[in-house]
């Protein structure tokens, strides 16, 4: 999977809301990216809900980064999805993963599960840095395939 190409059509996907929202949205990735083991489908689904939180943290407008990198030593991609928006508590860091928990009035608890649940199952896994008041940080890692 070309994750640059998901990547920018997700961006797109949220070109509006982030205006509306008064986000302001940063893409940093390489001019050439490699490819990554998995699903385009699924992994849309991964960057839309990954986004899709980051926006609800920042009720007040921010900032959206998503970079990428792939350091050499090893066979991963790494995308970082920042934002500004209002963190999480340690309380909640230790919940983040665990399906049917959720902070959200409307929501259901499954996001975060999921993603985590997708990447993990191409090879990939997902860490959360934050902290109250400062915004949050995604790490996703993507595993690249293995030179035959």
């Amino acid at each position: 999977v070309q994750l640059d190409t998901v990547i920018h059509r997700v961006y797109e996907q949220f070109s509006r809301d982030f205006e509306k929202q008064r986000i302001q949205p940063t893409l940093a990735l390489p001019a050439s990216m490699p490819p990554v083991v998995g699903d385009e489908t699924a992994f849309e689904q991964v960057f839309t809900s990954v986004v899709a939180n980051a926006m609800e943290a920042m009720p007040q407008g921010g900032s959206v980064t998503i970079s990428a990198s792939f350091p050499l030593k090893d066979a991963t991609l790494v995308v970082a999805v920042r934002d500004t928006g209002v963190g999480i508590s340690a309380a909640q860091q230790a919940k983040l993963f665990t399906a049917f928990q959720t902070t959200k009035p409307k929501g259901m608890g499954l996001g975060l599960a999921l993603v985590r649940r997708i990447v993990r199952r191409f090879g990939g896994d997902v860490r959360i840095e934050s902290a109250a008041g400062v915004g949050t940080t995604v790490l996703l890692t993507f595993a690249m395939p293995v030179p035959a």
